[in-house]
This record gives structure tokens, C-alpha cells and sequence, in this order.
């Protein structure tokens, strides 16, 4: 992950926006630490600030802000492309030219190319700025799936974004009040459900949309991706048999896995005894393999409960180097007191996945795929067996 900020001070007011950008690139350092830059316009208007965890094109010419050619459009950046290739071959064959070998560079390009409706192209996990100095116009997008996070506000007319709510919070003289709608959204599911944050003036940008600020101030709000209704208005397809469907679905899940290899750095598997992450593991094909391992957290569980069993020999079939860890007492007990220190927004999920995080950091790993998602998808959870009953019995109230 990398970090993104930036301040749009459209009516070019008093402010320090390098200095609040310095402030929370050191904040946010944990996030990229690859290296940072800020980006000021000549007006003052507009400053951009980056955070580098460089997976893609690890030279200095990806290095973020990262500004076009004719110096007409910048961009900070979180997240990957995995179509990046195809979609710089389909600009290239149209007589576009790059400066570098990065998907940074290939938003950019796209967006000049196609206008806004580039969004639909891109196949991967995101949230950017961009700001055109033509059209004076700054444009804040998310993935359909809201995978990578970006907050805002607005506050007298000067717009503020970050990759963490705790990076706006540190802005000197800007008070924030807590929000009721976010505190019961966290009670009731485990997690702050966009666009709430805790704070009544923060807002998270909705999964699948792109916000459009205009030199006046005006906003624009284009929802380009909707998953839900995508599924509910999709076909429905038709299988002869059982091997059929599984064909389909296999291929499926092999495309997506190894579009998910993209990249210019070793790729570590979060490898458990689920259906999950031994699936992703096998669905790696031979190419991709060479640069690829998996890693295991010993829980230190005996019989059926011990995954390390399983997990070692998926990868030994499937010929992945794999390692096994396990953290110690002291260890752990250090790692909780952390957990709450580095979470950004409260959850009541997923220590297990900073504890392989940590570990995966331990075995110098930059890129970890897993399996998160799985169980939700393919209704996995023994809760999703109880829903058909619980609809049943509700009927009768």
C-alpha cells in the first residue's frame, strides 16, 4: 500500500498546505516507505503529497506525484493495475508514448484519452487524485470494491484528502465532532459502513465512485461502479452438468489469481488450511510461480486444528518455497498494544491478518495475497446455512 494525500485550496486561501502535507507524509510513512514526494502548483492552489511502496516500475521515473508528459496532469496514487499492460498496449498502438513502465503513468494516459469514463477499463484495486491543470478541475476516485481507502473533507470552501482519517485529524485548527451515525454503525456491524467515519466532517469516499471538484467548489458525484446492481441485472448462465460449471469456474479463478501476480517484486501467499488459500495457491500458473512463496502461521494447535499440516503440503505439490512462523508470547502480546495504535478505523476484525502481516514484513515481503473475501462469496460462514431457516421462520411474524 502506498499513501495519498492532498489539499484543494480553490479560493487560494492563508494556509500552510506544504507544510500540513509534510506533516502527514511522516504520519502516513508507515504506508510507503519507499520514499515521498510533494507536488505544489505555481498557484498554490493545489499541493499533493505520496508515500511510495514501489511495486510496479521500482525506478525514479514512477516515483509519485507523479506528473504527464505536457505537464497538464498529476496523480497520487494507492493500489495496482493488473490490466495495466493491455491498456498501455491499446494507447501505444494509438500512437501514445510513456516515459516510464509504470500503471501510474497508464491511468494518466488513459484518462486523457478516454475522459473519465476510463474507470470502467481499469481492473484493480485503487483510490488517486488527479488533478487537471486544464480543465482546473480535481478528481478523486475509489475500486469498485472500496479495497483502498480515501477520506475527505471540506472545510471553509479548502478541500483535504488522505489515505487515513488519523492524517486529517493532525490538521491544526480544524475541530472535529464525533459521529453519531458512524459510533452505531461501528455497533452494530463491526465496522464503520462508508460514507461514516467517526468524525461528523470526515467522509469516506463510496466504493465505485469518482468525485469531481471544480475551481468553483462545485461537486459532481459519478457512482461508475455498482457491484450489487451489476449482479442482481447479470444473466444467468447456463451449464449442461457439474463439470461444466466447475470448467467455467476454474478458469475464472485462475485468471483473476494470476492477474493478481503482476509485478515488479516478490509475492508472498497467506497459505492456511482453507478451500481459500489453497485454491489461490494452485490456481498460480508455472510462470509465475519462480517468484513466488507462501507463508503459514503456526498456531502452535494440535490434531485436526493444526494448519500447518495441510498448508505444507499444498505447497509442496503445487513446488512453492513455504515457510512456517510463529510468533512468540512476548511477541504477541506487543503486537495487540500495536494493533490498536496503527488501526485507522475501528474494526473488530482482523488481527489475525496484522499478526501474518507482521510476520510476511519479518520475511522482507512487499506484495501478500490472500484469501480474504472467500468465505463471503462462496457463502463458506456456517451462518449462511442458518439464513434460509431464519427467513422461514421470521415469515410466520
Amino acid at each position: 500500500m502506498c499513501g495519498i494525500s492532498g489539499i484543494y485550496n480553490s479560493f487560494n486561501k492563508d494556509i500552510n498546505s506544504r507544510r500540513i502535507i509534510e506533516k502527514i507524509i511522516k504520519l502516513q510513512d508507515r504506508r510507503g516507505p519507499d520514499g515521498s514526494g510533494i507536488w505544489q502548483s505555481n498557484c498554490n492552489k493545489i499541493t499533493f503529497g505520496h508515500n511510495r511502496l514501489s511495486i510496479i516500475d521500482l525506478s525514479e521515473k514512477a516515483k509519485q506525484p507523479f506528473v504527464s508528459k505536457d505537464n497538464s496532469l498529476i496523480i497520487t496514487f494507492n493500489g495496482e493495475i493488473y490490466n495495466y499492460k493491455e491498456i498501455k498496449k491499446e494507447l501505444t498502438q494509438k500512437n501514445i508514448i510513456f516515459k516510464s513502465n509504470s500503471d501510474t503513468e497508464v491511468i494518466l494516459e488513459s484518462y486523457k484519452f478516454w475522459g473519465i469514463n476510463f474507470l470502467n477499463k481499469l481492473r484493480g484495486m485503487f483510490s488517486f487524485a488527479i488533478w487537471d491543470d486544464l480543465k482546473k478541475k480535481l478528481i478523486l476516485a475509489r475500486d469498485p470494491f472500496g479495497i483502498k481507502p480515501i477520506y475527505y473533507l471540506n472545510k471553509n470552501g479548502i478541500y483535504y484528502f488522505a489515505s487515513q482519517v488519523k492524517s486529517l485529524l493532525s490538521i491544526e485548527n480544524l475541530t472535529f465532532e464525533f459521529s453519531n451515525a458512524g459510533i452505531v454503525s461501528y455497533y452494530l456491524w463491526g465496522n464503520i459502513q462508508e460514507p461514516f467515519t467517526l468524525y461528523k466532517n470526515i467522509q469516506s469516499l463510496k466504493k465505485g465512485t469518482c468525485l469531481i471538484i471544480d475551481d468553483k467548489g462545485s461537486e459532481t458525484i459519478i457512482n461508475y461502479a455498482d457491484l450489487k446492481n451489476s449482479i442482481l441485472n447479470s444473466e444467468e448462465l447456463k451449464f449442461n452438468d457439474h463439470n461444466e460449471k466447475s470448467t467455467y469456474l476454474n478458469s475464472i479463478i485462475e485468471e483473476t489469481v494470476n492477474y493478481h501476480q503482476v509485478s515488479d517484486v516478490s509475492r508472498m501467499i497467506l497459505l492456511s488450511s482453507g478451500v481459500d488459500s489453497n485454491i489461490i495457491l494452485s490456481s498460480i500458473n508455472e510462470s509465475n510461480k519462480k517468484n513466488c512463496s507462501a507463508l503459514t502461521l503456526d498456531f502452535k494447535y494440535h490434531g485436526d486444528n493444526d494448519e500447518t499440516i495441510l498448508a505444507k503440503e499444498t505447497a509442496n505439490q503445487n513446488k512453492i518455497p513455504h515457510k512456517i512462523n510463529e510468533i512468540s508470547e512476548s511477541e504477541f502480546f506487543s503486537l495487540i498494544e500495536n494493533f490498536y495504535k496503527d488501526m485507522d478505523s475501528p474494526t473488530n476484525d482482523g488481527f489475525n491478518n496484522y499478526l501474518i502481516s507482521y510476520l510476511a514484513k519479518k520475511n522482507n515481503s512487499k506484495i501478500i495475497i490472500s484469501g480474504i473475501g472467500g468465505d463471503e462469496l462462496f457463502f463458506g460462514y456456517p451462518s449462511f446455512n442458518l439464513i434460509p431457516r431464519i427467513n422461514k421462520n421470521l415469515k410466520y411474524l
